[in-house]
């Protein structure tokens, strides 16, 4: 029995703790898809209204590459919580 405890150290905890985790890290995942998808959303707005603007294009591409950063980042964070 304490073998399987190594293995699986959750094993001992309630359900509720677990589903209340799980519920709680899918909360966290939600809001942040939201907000990389409101973040998304005013860079295009920005775009459109940008026009040839050469310093707000470089603005925008600087924001994209940072957007691209944080998903990578949140993806990494997933992946790591659900390990």
């Amino acid at each position: 029995m304490k073998r399987s405890h190594r293995l699986w150290p959750s094993m001992g905890k309630p359900v509720a703790d677990l589903t209340d985790q799980v519920k709680a890290l899918t909360n966290e995942r939600d809001g942040l898809k939201y907000q990389v998808g409101d973040r998304d959303k005013q860079l295009d707005i920005l775009k459109q209204t940008a026009g040839d603007n050469e310093a707000l294009q470089k603005q925008i591409k600087q924001l994209q590459d940072d957007n691209k950063s944080a998903s990578k980042e949140y993806k990494s964070k997933l992946t790591s919580q659900a390990s």
